[in-house]
């Protein structure tokens, strides 16, 4: 046999210890490796050991190594943060961090929000973030005592059944199949203490489903209490809604003047908006509701807003979430969600926006949907309601007059110049004023004049030359636009030609609101003029076929809602969804930044994968070509 030696610089460790050596072995050549670096071949691994700490839910853990103590750990992790591969210790002997697993172990830690000391140490991990941890690791988790029962305990939630529930007596609504489930998810989530998100498209009834839940329990607990917190407009709805199916829940509008706490809490459940609640969340303090639903909780997704802020101090048994859009424009919209029910399980805003809102692979949003889904159900119309007429979508491209062109290009080179002059970073704030002054002349022209012309406008025009044909075929006709400047031009139109529409913008009292709705549905108005924002909650307008949007929205999913108040359970008749959309103009360039949305959303529900960026210079300058 032939003896040799080999000496290796020590910049080449690494690569003759990971690569060059077991490949040498391989092919039969007998390698004799010195007891100080055995360590370097040994399937030793880091670990994170998990153990009780002191309070009610709450755990601490600690990086090891098997066979070494907390001195060598300590010097691994900062041989690891120069980005060493391979290190000699204090006592004579060698470890390869790479092949010891504790870059994927530090970063499934990063992945939730915890940072180990210097040490290793890792001091106060929630619940959320012990059982976050148990599903994002891909190295050995090892659990001791009240840590080892809290991740049993969370799996057999996960595995548990959605099981048949038994509505109460006094519960007077027939609830479809599908919304028996939804129900029996709400009653999941609440038996075990935990929140989640009944993501329903809009018009399937979570409303229904919710009362259903707070049924159930105010029938077994008598002492049992709930909180809905709404837009305004949607105040009234709960309340006739609870009313209407319900013996067992008296309910309390805490809104306006008047409110008392004292008559608050005669009735079981507290319905109050955002605003309000925000306002009053000092009387809540002391107490702890069963249950509370978030209804249309996509207005909580900024978590730094005041609102935001202040449901996030509710305290109670378990919070549900109710949106059909609980991905709206970014992934970040579900971190909010989350950070509602079960806030710390994925982890924080920052960390979650690397992992999962970045430049995200394939793994990561498997990992996410993951994690979700015990936390999340959502059926769509076509998937529940085969009787439910069909949504027939008609992009209609309409071009501009001479006018109007003349007046977009000229503002389109002014917005084109500006853009020139910003050096870098991303000019969408900037941009904002230009783009919404586009969009608007797409529209029309001359918004800002006293009494602008009706006929100034290429949809505008087009719309008219279809009045006739819609009030002889339409049973109702929707008309949204997000520009309420629009809207009044299209009532001036209506109006010329002896139509007198109904009108709904945000400036609408509930009151108002509602008698609008119920004039529209016994069918006394024909013609619906709604803002898109003001009319994209909390109305149920079945009597209408026909929805007409004057312009695009950058998301679908709003556009999706406000249609979504003629496509809904009670529709009898096919419905016709027409978007207008202004020939070489901003608006065709919108409908491409729609579908990346639409892309976003599907991601996380369907399976796909996301491109997650938003709007930055290449897309303005998109936005703004010819």
């Amino acid at each position: 046999p032939v003896i040799g030696r080999v000496k290796v610089p020590r910049t080449r460790y690494a690569e003759y210890l990971n690569k060059i050596i077991p490949r040498e072995k391989l092919s039969g050549t007998v390698i004799r490796i010195h007891s100080s670096i055995s360590g370097v071949f040994s399937q030793t691994g880091a670990i994170f050991k998990i153990g009780d700490a002191s309070g009610i839910d709450w755990f601490e853990g600690a990086i090891e190594v098997e066979g070494f103590d907390a001195s060598d750990v300590q010097e691994i992790l900062k041989a690891y943060r120069k980005k060493e591969d391979i290190l000699e210790l204090k006592n004579g002997r060698w470890f390869s961090i790479k092949a010891s697993g504790l870059g994927e172990l530090l970063n499934s830690l990063a992945g939730i929000g915890l940072k180990p000391t210097p040490e290793g140490a890792v001091e106060k991990i929630s619940y959320a973030k012990l059982v976050s941890l148990e599903q994002h690791f891909n190295t050995e988790l090892r659990t001791e005592k009240g840590a080892k029962t809290a991740i049993k305990k969370f799996k057999k939630f996960i595995k548990e059944p959605i099981e048949r529930i038994e509505l109460p007596k006094g519960f007077r609504a027939v609830l479809r199949p599908y919304q028996q489930v939804g129900v029996a998810f709400i009653m999941k989530l609440y038996k075990s203490s935990m929140g989640g998100i009944l993501a329903d498209d809009m018009g399937l009834g979570k409303t229904v489903q919710a009362i259903a839940a707070m049924s159930i329990i105010a029938a077994v607990d008598k002492k049992a209490r709930f909180l809905v917190v709404c837009p305004v407009a949607a105040m009234g709805v709960w309340q006739s809604e609870i009313e209407r199916f319900s013996d067992n829940l008296a309910c309390y509008r805490w809104h306006s003047g008047g409110r008392n706490l004292k008559d608050a809490l005669q009735s079981n459940v507290i319905v109050t908006t955002f605003a309000t609640y925000s306002l009053d969340m000092d009387k809540f303090f002391d107490i702890k509701f069963s249950l509370v639903f978030i209804d249309e909780a996509q207005f909580a997704k900024n978590a730094r807003t005041q609102n935001a802020i202040a449901l996030r101090s509710i305290q109670a048994r378990s919070i549900l979430c109710l949106t059909g859009t609980p991905v709206e424009n970014r992934l970040d919209d579900l971190w909010a969600l989350f950070d509602l029910f079960f806030p710390g399980y994925l982890g924080t805003l920052k960390t979650f926006k690397f992992y999962y809102a970045g430049a995200s692979t394939y793994e990561n949003m498997e990992t996410l949907q993951r994690k979700v889904a015990p936390f999340l159900l959502r059926r769509t119309k076509t998937q529940v309601l085969s009787d439910l007429p069909t949504k027939n979508e008609i992009v209609v491209k309409i071009p501009m007059p001479h006018e109007q062109a003349k007046v977009y290009e000229a503002a389109r080179r002014l917005a084109v110049l500006h853009m020139g002059s910003l050096s870098h970073g991303n000019p969408l704030m900037e941009m904002l004023r230009h783009l919404m002054n586009l969009r608007r002349i797409s529209c029309h022209p001359y918004l800002e004049s006293e009494a602008p012309n009706p006929m100034h406008s290429g949809k505008l025009q087009y719309l008219a030359d279809k009045l006739d044909e819609l009030q002889q075929s339409a049973s109702g006709v929707l008309i949204f636009s997000q520009f309420t400047s629009v809207l009044r031009v299209a009532q001036q139109l209506l109006e010329s030609r002896g139509i007198n529409p109904l009108y709904l913008d945000g400036q609408t009292s509930e009151k108002k609101r509602r008698a609008l709705v119920e004039t529209f549905q016994a069918g006394k108005n024909q013609f619906f003029l709604i803002s898109l924002k003001a009319g994209g909650t909390a109305l149920t307008l079945t009597q209408a076929d026909t929805v007409i949007h004057l312009d695009p929205w950058w998301n679908p999913a709003v556009e999706s809602q406000a249609s979504d108040r003629a496509h809904r359970i009670g529709q009898k008749r096919k419905v016709f969804v027409y978007k207008f959309v202004t020939e070489k103009t901003v608006e065709e360039k919108v409908l491409m930044l729609q579908e990346k949305k639409r892309t976003l959303f599907n991601a996380l529900l369907e399976n796909g994968s996301a491109e997650t960026g938003g709007i930055g210079r290449e897309e303005i300058s998109y936005l703004l070509s010819e």
